[in-house]
């Protein structure tokens, strides 16, 4: 590992959570030398990553991050593939529908689209955990055992954050067997905010192990007979958006 590299990262990590840091905070939070968070931050912002404020001296991520993660976008097919798919599927349920990879022991959000804004929903680029929402517990069911079970070793204890989240892996395992029956996961506010979500597996995703597009909106929308109807619907887009990428 390149020590200034990873060190550049963490600088980027740091501004991105914080929204914007002086040398002095960056230096405090990394516990690295101010001469030396200067000088890789002077070097970002000379390659367009970093913008400095002129007036206080603050250092702020510029809009290079925007575009390449949106030249990613382009190049990984989720523009031509994914977003007709879910554009589609939020009109007929009038709800939010979302797109998500795993990212190391995390879900990533990659596209959304809000039929029905629902509150405390998550925005593109957020990171959440995969034992309590749906997109999580379809893409584990979906993983093989030997990925499986390097996870779950890493996301253990599973974190509670509502009195509904599970937190008994033999609880989340037999979930995850329902998952491989049923073809879709549930998540009841398991992750707070009074959202439930239905979740079905996206296969042949370039360049990751697992994907999964999922609809969420408020409990008072999510009977179980909605959740029938619902899971007919994700289940078919995640096919849809599987061929498209098999293409």
């Amino acid at each position: 590992m390149i020590n200034s590299v990873k060190k550049a990262m963490d600088i980027v990590d740091s501004i991105a959570l914080k929204g914007r840091m002086s040398i002095k905070e960056l230096s405090t939070a990394l516990d690295i030398p101010k001469s030396t968070v200067c000088r890789l931050a002077q070097t970002l912002e000379a390659s367009g990553y970093l913008e400095q404020d002129p007036e206080i001296g603050d250092y702020l991520l510029s809009y290079k991050f925007f575009k390449v993660g949106y030249d990613m976008l382009e190049k990984s097919g989720i523009r031509s593939c994914v977003l007709p798919v879910i554009k589609e599927l939020a009109e007929k349920t009038n709800e939010t529908v979302n797109f998500t990879v795993l990212d190391d022991d995390k879900v990533l959000y990659l596209e959304k689209i809000e039929a029905s804004p629902i509150h405390g929903g998550v925005r593109v680029g957020a990171r959440g955990p995969l034992h309590c929402t749906s997109s999580g517990k379809v893409m584990l069911a979906n993983l093989s055992q030997k990925s499986l079970q390097k996870i779950l070793a890493k996301i253990q204890p599973l974190e509670a954050f509502t009195d509904k989240t599970i937190t008994s892996v033999d609880v989340l395992l037999q979930q995850l067997e329902d998952c491989r029956e049923k073809g879709f996961a549930v998540s009841r506010d398991e992750l707070g905010n009074g959202v439930n979500a239905i979740a079905a597996f996206v296969s042949n995703y370039p360049g990751r192990e697992a994907a999964a597009v999922s609809i969420a909106g408020p409990q008072t929308r999510f009977s179980d007979d909605r959740i029938t109807e619902l899971s007919n619907l994700v289940i078919s887009a995640a096919q849809e958006i599987s061929k498209r990428f098999k293409v």
